[in-house]
Formats: C-alpha cells, structure tokens, sequence
C-alpha cells in the first residue's frame, strides 16, 4: 500500500481514517452494552457506567476530529 504523502491529501486521508476509527469505537461501545443484556447477565451496573462513558468519550474525539 502506498505511503500517505506529508501534502494536504496527506493529512486528510489520515483524518478521514481517525474519524472512521473512532465511530467504529462509538459503535463497538454501543454493541457491547446491548449484546450484554442486564437481564440475560449478572452484570454490575458499573459494567454498563463505563460502556456508556467510553461511548461519550468516543464520541468527544469524533467530534473533535470533524
């Protein structure tokens, strides 16, 4: 794969790939907290606190990024 170059096209391919990671990670944080239904699983709430915060946190750097 060619190497991105330090030019403009540069630095937005290297941006346009953060933003894709980080939405990626909004939607991993997300899929975790309902794949593990409280219901279904004996899980601390504290469990669930800190999916939602990693979410938030996520999508912070998303925003930034943008």
């Amino acid at each position: 794969m060619p190497r991105r170059g330090k030019n403009k096209d540069g630095k937005s391919a290297m941006i346009h790939a953060l933003v894709h990671v980080e939405n990626i990670a909004i939607e991993l944080s997300w899929d975790i907290l309902m794949r593990f239904d409280e219901t279904k699983y004996s899980l601390p709430i504290e469990f669930f606190d800190d999916w939602v915060r990693i979410a938030g946190e996520e999508a912070k750097h998303y925003s930034l990024l943008k």
